[in-house]
């Protein structure tokens, strides 16, 4: 993603650090549907601490089953960051968001 395309959503920040959102890319079964599997958001992120930038990626499946992970969290940076949330949640097929949408829920502890 261009991030000369859409003003900076930062959803996380203090002092000398923050985190930026830059995409979300939803396959969360919806509501009105009955899936196999609950499915997944991908959310892609940008933090920038003590002038590094770094990008990562955090998901909202958690474990699955051995061997296939979707991380729900992540240490960088001397930082642990934990995907608490994501809303909204999708409610009908093809339902789709603009990332102003979505509200992301962290949980930032410094290490």
């Amino acid at each position: 993603m261009d991030d000369n395309t859409i003003d900076d959503i930062v959803i996380y920040q203090d002092q000398n650090t923050t985190i930026t959102l830059l995409g979300v890319e939803d396959n969360r079964c919806p509501t009105e549907v009955i899936c196999w599997w609950q499915g997944n958001a991908a959310i892609d992120m940008r933090i920038e601490k003590d002038n590094e930038t770094l990008y990562f990626t955090l998901n909202t499946a958690g474990e699955i089953y051995a061997g296939t992970n979707y991380f729900e969290s992540i240490s960088i940076l001397d930082l642990n960051i934990e995907l608490i949330d994501l809303q909204p949640y999708p409610e009908e097929e093809d339902t789709t968001y603009s990332l102003y949408d979505y509200n992301v829920d962290l949980e930032v502890i410094y290490e």
